[in-house]
């Protein structure tokens, strides 16, 4: 049986720092887009971490993070 782990890519960093791909912010689950500043939570609407501007959603502090399947014995 595989189990998926998500791991810390890399430091926390501000949003419009951190790369495309999978995110976490304060425990949810994210996913940034490689087209501009699009991102989204884990149920697949707009991440805006309680910013409401986007000069604030820049200065939220994320985890980048990385998924890998783990095989369990």
């Amino acid at each position: 049986m595989k189990k998926l782990c998500v791991t810390p890519d890399g430091w926390p960093c501000r949003f419009a720092e951190c790369p495309p791909g999978p995110f976490v912010f304060q425990d949810t689950p994210c996913f940034k887009s490689e087209y501009g500043q699009d991102a989204y939570v884990e149920s697949g609407e707009a991440f805006w971490g309680g910013a409401l501007k986007p000069e604030e959603r820049a200065e939220l502090i994320v985890q980048p993070c990385r998924y890998e399947w783990i095989d369990e014995d």
